[in-house]
């Protein structure tokens, strides 16, 4: 398709149809003239430097699988502007837009919270499966889908494939703006299954409490420090003992600070449903690793690497 012929196909207003910008890319709502429907486009500067995959490779990388708890652009076109190169990705439109709006904007039951978290768990099983590390779990990154049928909300993954690859770097400033890192993604350490399930942790804990565990709510930052800083300080708030089981057992594995002692594997979490063990090591949670910490006044850039990728 010609630059000329997507322009003719998919129209939408840069101002009007603006449904987000995120450190990846800006979303638009369009509507597709050819198939009369609307689409989500995203939009992304190819930089095939620094080991990052594009939006175009992560593109025809995910038309390999398929999940009811996933969801990818079906197709991606590439571009020259005088500013740049970008990829133009093409998503079915989610009206009712992603979890963190949804949290915003609605308290949710137990059975809602529940089942988008046993829906996020299950797509991102599926991810792992196939040896798929989001690297980027967070609220904006999951679209939800309302069955009518069932009066159901039904979460999508998103986003995933992005700077997974080996000799991948990041700007540490960028992190610190996601609340969802793992310990590991700040202090150059390895990235693995479980670091996904930190952020599961992290994303389960504010779908039940409201707000997230380890930032100042006055000034709604990391205070410059690592979570593992602020957790042997502080350790996990007291309100995880209000999260009902299994749930608060699950969040208390996911959110251990030595990857080797953190829940595992996906697989392992959805065990905790079926296993009459619900409680949780009361000192898990403050496990610390002191060693090759990374002051983050010293480093700009931080590198990640690690196996189960693509």
């Amino acid at each position: 398709m010609t630059k000329q012929e997507f322009q003719e196909n998919y129209q939408y207003d840069h101002q009007k149809d603006l449904l987000g910008v995120g450190k990846t890319g800006t979303t638009y709502k369009a509507f597709d003239t050819h198939q009369g429907i609307e689409v989500a486009i995203k939009v992304v500067e190819a930089k095939p430097s620094n080991g990052m995959i594009s939006l175009l490779e992560a593109t025809e990388m995910a038309k390999k699988i398929s999940h009811v708890n996933i969801t990818y652009c079906q197709e991606c076109y590439r571009f020259s502007f005088l500013s740049g190169v970008y990829d133009f990705g093409i998503l079915r439109y989610y009206e009712e837009g992603n979890l963190q709006q949804l949290l915003d904007k609605k308290n949710l039951s137990f059975d809602e919270k529940d089942n988008i978290l046993k829906g996020i768990l299950a797509g991102l099983h599926y991810l792992h499966d196939n040896q798929i590390i989001h690297f980027n779990l967070k609220p904006n990154n999951i679209l939800l889908m309302k069955d009518e049928v069932n009066n159901r909300y039904i979460p999508k993954i998103t986003d995933f494939g992005f700077g997974v690859t080996e000799n991948c770097f990041l700007n540490t400033s960028a992190a610190f703006d996601n609340y969802y890192f793992s310990p590991e993604q700040f202090n150059l350490r390895g990235v693995k299954e479980n670091s996904d399930l930190w952020s599961f942790g992290v994303i389960a804990y504010q779908v039940f409490i409201g707000q997230l565990p380890f930032i100042s709510q006055q000034s709604m930052n990391f205070d410059m420090e690592f979570p593992d800083i602020q957790i042997s300080r502080r350790g996990l708030p007291d309100e995880v003992n209000s999260i009902p089981e299994p749930w608060q057992t699950i969040i208390k594995k996911c959110l251990i600070l030595d990857p080797q002692k953190r829940i595992k594997h996906c697989a392992d979490c959805e065990k905790i449903f079926y296993s009459s063990d619900v409680h949780a090591d009361e000192d898990s949670q403050l496990d610390i690793v002191r060693a090759n910490r990374m002051p983050c006044h010293k480093k700009i850039y931080y590198f990640i690497s690690g196996k189960g990728h693509f």
